[in-house]
């Protein structure tokens, strides 16, 4: 950019432009014009039956557009006999994508292009950049003449951004007053775009936009090496060049559609989709991230090519109705035929080969389909989108449910892979998606039963959290900032831009407008009594008032904007957080009592504990500090890594939210310890809303939704107290708890609801392994410090220890039979021992260190694993049964089937092996992607868990079952519970996750789950009827 005002910009004629196609030129063209040129521009040359079976219209209706392309100079023919056309491309212009459209839409364009917003003022800095990035290969869009008109222009510097990879902003004092720069940001913004603030001249940091001032600036001032600074910039523009560059182009043929009225010829297709599904799933915390055009667009093209396989798949059942009335005819006429005398074996054939041949088309068709749909399931969860993941495994299911034939077994286990994943990780019950603009505030009634939303669209919408949308309160001439209830759910009052508070009544009626301040009014809150009203304001004021609208206090203290205001529970404190880094705390009359300071930048929200003891913060500095409601610091916690926009205590005070710029929502116990991450907002959070019961929360932003989570997870629990990797799970005999242990060096003993029952700091260093006795009487663990620990599970009592190892004891087991405990080393041997600690016997087992010993179900032989890629069998002597080669990489398990007739070795070299007792191979498990560390079977096939964070579900036969993704490190070891109702795994990520097993596998109640959980969503939001119709009977 360029100037301050539009005045500055005087027109430009016609002559002056030069021969080719600008991207200026795209935005005038006439609309029949401007479709052929988009469709060209995607490809080399074209001829005119190209055109005319694209466009689906006569050759001859086509020739006077192109004719008149040709005339403006903006297409040329470049062959004849047939003659074919190419767009012509317009010279670099100062007014345009310095290369040409092409390029833009090239994504293995080796640089990234830029667009340089900055003030006139600074001209003299942006021209020295431009030759000084221009030398090192740099493609920039950047004004510096005069345009052709206001309107014109404002539109190609929208062009311009929306088709640069990165946004370069020159930060100086002109440059962060002008209207027009700011304009230009947050049209970037708009389009999530990679920002890159440059420093040209010094700049008051709070004058600065917001979503600039939280990034890392590049300083290029007279005071800094300028060689230095380019070098650093040209690196962060080639960092991740190649998804920045598909960022860009998807957004510029979403933004085609878009603008097209979404006409579905401008989707993605074939490569281009699976390409963008790839690119949309591994987008996770990058950035610039996708923004909510490219989630619709991407979305929008995976629907359609479902639809485009359903179309498919129906004209393949009418050719093979027609296959079959043929076959029947054929059948009439053989039977004549050979009346007549004349062979008729060849008709049959042909008309047989033809029915097979639909048939087999018409199966093709179902399961591509089907595999399309989990992709599109798979790309999102993995963009942390999960409840549209859900959504597409619902389709996906539903559609494997009524194909024609069983798909094949892959497709199978990639569909319940799919369902599983979403299921188990969804916490988005339902999607609110009315509103038009940014969502700044959302509040649940003190019922729960209506939820109460403050937009940029100047409205107030009332609505049931199934959905139902049961008033719109409009009357706000600004964006509406901050919405509540009153106590008692009678009244709703907002805030707003307009500088006013509405009062209203909870049917939607206006009682009253309260006027007073003279800024942006940001929140506004009712007492406890519901006798009064607070408000706080960008002119540095908190506001008390009588409902009546008079006001009883001004509170002035703050020297720059106020952010948020609440009463404390009991109403005798007011809190307020401003833009000049500080809490203060008020009297109930507005008297001033202290000044909170420790922020660093803008503290934006504040919430008192529900029993009034506690406050806690929120800022821009990335940070949540707690402190007594006498303003004594306890705690700051380092929440996320941008800005955090609010902060609630959950309805029972022993948890707290954090909603952030980074686009997720965070919960936290009053130590500072994470317990969870919620993602699925795709543009910053603004506002976080408990019900009184605290099992729902509201979450809202910058993508104009609102999203309810549901705070239980039914089907999956995770155990997260481990401070360190967690190496072993183990279920208690009776299946009434866990124990896990791990590099803390503890041992916790769990109960099933997640519960933590009791922990037991045990050795000096890692714990390895853990083996209850039969009994459940002993629990013995296996650690570092070279020993075994026998201790009473139920008091946590040591009751023995076991020395004598020269090294890290890996593993420890009880016999079936309760009599014997043995154990493995890195010393290279196993040793055996009764219950009360005395050793029976060594066994130099293996040449390297022994990772794993298991007893056979009778108790009579003994099975190890080991370093040196091998395992082996042992009678209790000592004698070595049998050794199970094969293996290339280090053997990590090795466990007997429940008849101790198969064996099955987990290995480093990503395989799991089947064994019989002879040592014959049976068959080989191959499906990880990372070396596989546990193994164990269960009565319908086998589990492992790998390296690559997943675990594994197997038929007996090798086939692989279904995939149960959700660790973020390694998963070191599982386990089921005695009934099998329970598999928790244990992982390098701290936690042990328990996983319902009556869902896995089953596609049947997987459907049936995730209907449940979509029911509210299917009835309300705006979907096709074919989705519709996913859980009706």
């Amino acid at each position: 950019m360029t100037s301050n005002s539009l005045e500055d910009f005087q027109p430009v004629g016609r002559s002056r432009r030069q021969r080719g196609l600008n991207v200026a030129d795209l935005l005038i063209l006439p609309k029949d014009q401007q479709r052929i040129v988009n469709w060209m521009l995607r490809r080399d040359d074209v001829t005119m039956t190209d055109l005319a079976e694209h466009f689906k219209q006569e050759a001859i209706a086509l020739q006077p557009i192109l004719e008149e392309l040709i005339r403006q100079s903006y297409v040329q023919v470049v062959a004849d006999s047939p003659p074919r056309y190419r767009v012509r491309l317009a010279a670099k212009s100062g007014r345009q994508m310095p290369k040409d459209i092409w390029d833009v839409l090239d994504r293995n364009s080796p640089t990234a292009n830029i667009f340089i917003s900055y003030s006139r003022r600074n001209k003299p800095f942006v021209q020295r950049l431009y030759d000084a990035l221009k030398k090192r290969g740099r493609e920039i869009w950047v004004d510096w003449e005069s345009i052709p008109s206001a309107a014109d222009w404002w539109k190609e510097i929208e062009t311009g951004i929306e088709l640069a990879d990165t946004f370069v902003f020159v930060l100086s004092p002109a440059s962060v007053q002008s209207p027009i720069c700011t304009q230009e940001i947050n049209h970037a913004l708009l389009h999530n775009k990679r920002m890159i603030p440059v420093v040209c001249e010094d700049v008051n940091p709070s004058d600065v936009h917001p979503e600039l001032a939280r990034l890392n600036w590049i300083f290029v001032r007279d005071v800094d090496q300028f060689g230095d600074s380019i070098r650093k910039l040209v690196t962060t523009l080639d960092t991740d060049l190649d998804y920045v560059r598909m960022h860009t182009r998807i957004l510029i043929r979403a933004k085609e559609w878009s603008d097209r009225q979404q006409d579905e010829s401008f989707l993605l297709r074939g490569s281009d989709l699976h390409d963008a599904e790839q690119w949309y799933g591994g987008s996770g915390s990058k950035v610039p991230t996708p923004a909510p055009l490219h989630h619709e667009y991407i979305l929008a093209s995976s629907q359609a090519e479902a639809a485009r396989q359903a179309a498919a798949l129906h004209q393949q059942n009418v050719t093979l109705k027609r296959q079959r009335l043929w076959l029947g005819l054929i059948t009439l006429v053989s039977i004549a035929a050979v009346g007549l005398g004349v062979s008729s074996f060849w008709l049959y054939q042909q008309a047989e080969h033809n029915r097979m041949l639909a048939e087999n088309l018409r199966d093709k068709a179902d399961h591509e389909r089907i595999r399309a749909l989990t992709q599109a399931s798979e790309a999102l969860f993995d963009a942390n989108q999960r409840f549209d993941a859900l959504l597409q495994s619902m389709r996906a299911g539903y559609q494997f449910q009524a194909a024609h034939s069983p798909p094949p077994a892959d497709l199978q286990a990639q569909v319940l892979t799919a369902l599983q994943q979403a299921i188990f990780w969804v916490r988005e019950r339902n999607q609110l998606e009315q509103h038009n603009g940014i969502v700044w505030d959302v509040s649940y009634s003190p019922d729960g039963q209506i939820i109460a939303s403050a937009s940029g669209d100047r409205t107030v919408r009332l609505w049931r959290p199934d959905g139902t949308l049961l008033h719109s309160l409009e009357g706000h001439t600004q964006p509406v900032l901050g919405v509540s209830f009153s106590p008692d759910g009678q009244l709703i009052a907002s805030a707003s831009q307009d500088q006013t508070i509405k009062l209203w009544r909870s049917d939607g009626t206006l009682i009253t407008t309260l006027t007073g301040h003279s800024a942006a009014i940001n929140h506004v809150r009712f007492s406890p009594d519901g006798q009064r009203l607070i408000s706080a304001s960008d002119d540095s004021t908190v506001r008390l008032w009588q409902l009546d609208g008079t006001p009883i206090a001004t509170l002035t203290q703050h020297g720059a904007a106020v952010r948020d205001v609440r009463f404390s529970p009991d109403g005798q404190l007011i809190a307020s957080a401003s833009d000049d880094q500080t809490v203060r705390l008020w009297r109930s009359d507005g008297s001033p009592l202290r000044q909170l300071q420790g922020h660093t930048a803008r503290v934006y929200a504040i919430d008192f504990s529900p029993d009034g003891q506690f406050l806690i913060s929120g800022s821009w500095d990335h940070t949540v500090r707690l402190w007594r409601a006498d303003g004594t610091p306890v705690r700051t916690v380092q929440a996320h890594d941008d800005l955090i926009h609010q902060v609630r205590f959950s309805a029972d005070g022993r948890q707290f939210a954090t909603a952030s710029a980074d686009k997720t929502i965070k919960f936290w116990r009053l130590d500072g310890s994470l317990v969870s991450t919620l993602g699925g907002h795709t543009s910053q959070v603004r506002s976080l809303s408990f019900t009184p019961d605290g099992a729902w929360l509201a979450s809202a932003g910058g993508d104009r939704s609102i999203k309810i989570w549901s705070l239980d997870r039914p089907w999956l629990t995770p155990l997260q107290s481990h401070t360190g990797q967690v190496y072993d799970v183990e279920f208690s005999p009776d299946g009434q708890h866990l124990a896990t242990t791990g590099a803390d060096s503890t041992i916790k003993i769990w109960n099933l609801d997640g519960s933590e029952e009791r922990s037991i700091t045990a050795h000096d260093s890692s714990i390895w392994d853990l083996s209850f006795s039969p009994d459940g009487q002993q629990l013995a663990s296996s650690s570092s410090d070279w020993t075994v620990k026998l201790w009473n599970p139920q008091t946590g009592a040591l009751l023995h220890t076991l020395s004598g190892h020269r090294a890290p004891v890996y593993a420890v087991v009880f016999s079936p039979d309760g009599r014997w405990i043995a154990t493995a080393s890195d010393d290279q041997t196993v040793r055996l021992w009764t219950r009360d600690g005395r050793l029976v016997r060594q066994i130099e087992a293996h040449s390297n260190g022994v990772l794993t010993v298991q007893f056979s179900p009778d108790s009579q032989t003994l099975l190890t694993s080991s370093w040196d890629t091998t395992a082996k069998l042992w009678s209790l002597d000592g004698q070595v049964l049998q050794t199970f080669k094969g293996h290339s990489g280090w053997v990590f398990d090795a466990v007997f089937s429940p008849d101790g007739e198969t064996i099955a070795t987990a290995s480093y070299d990503n395989t799991v092996g089947l064994w019989d007792r002879q040592g014959n191979r049976l068959t080989t498990l191959e499906g990880h992607s990372d070396g596989v560390v546990s193994v164990q079977f269960f009565p319908d096939g086998i589990a492992t868990a790998s390296a690559d964070r997943t675990l594994k579900l197997w038929r007996l036969d090798g086939t692989l079952i279904t995939t149960l993704p959700g660790h973020t490190g390694t998963v070191n070891n599982l386990s089921f519970s005695p009934d099998g109702s329970f598999l928790a795994s244990a992982s390098d990520d701290r936690t042990v996750l328990l996983w319902h097993t009556n869902v896995l596998g089953n596609l049947d109640e997987l459907m049936t789950i995730g209907c449940s959980w979509l029911q509210d969503y299917l009835r309300h939001a705006d979907l096709s009827e074919s989705d519709r119709q996913l859980c009706r009977p």
